[in-house]
């Protein structure tokens, strides 16, 4: 075949997209402070994640994969009160953290 595809033609074949959507979901809360910590696990089963800064004032720092966040090497920066969202389809690497104080609150929701 050569050309463009007529209308019957694109219409000729149908399209399956199946979707799962997620039936799971565990709220934890994380500390975070001058050292760096592991929010969440590597979770090959991850079909999204949020993550809220509930920590008044500390900024926390978010790293993907094993190796440690630090406050100059970070993928994200999440300001007090803000909140990341990893949407389907999410990374399903672990994620570390650390703030610029003590006293940093996260909050997530992992979805499987």
């Amino acid at each position: 075949m050569t050309g463009p595809l007529t209308d019957t033609e694109l219409r000729a074949t149908p399209v399956v997209v199946t979707e799962q959507s997620p039936t799971a979901v565990a709220d934890v809360v994380v500390a975070v402070g001058v050292i760096n910590v592991q929010v969440v696990a590597t979770n090959t089963n991850r079909k999204a994640l949020i993550i809220s800064n509930c920590a008044g004032g500390r900024i926390i720092y978010l790293r993907f994969g094993a190796t440690a966040a630090t406050t100059s090497r970070y993928a994200v920066q999440l300001l007090p009160g803000s909140t990341y969202e990893m949407l389907h389809p999410a990374a399903t690497m672990a994620i570390q953290a650390i703030a610029n104080g003590d006293g940093g609150i996260l909050l997530v929701h992992e979805f499987t």
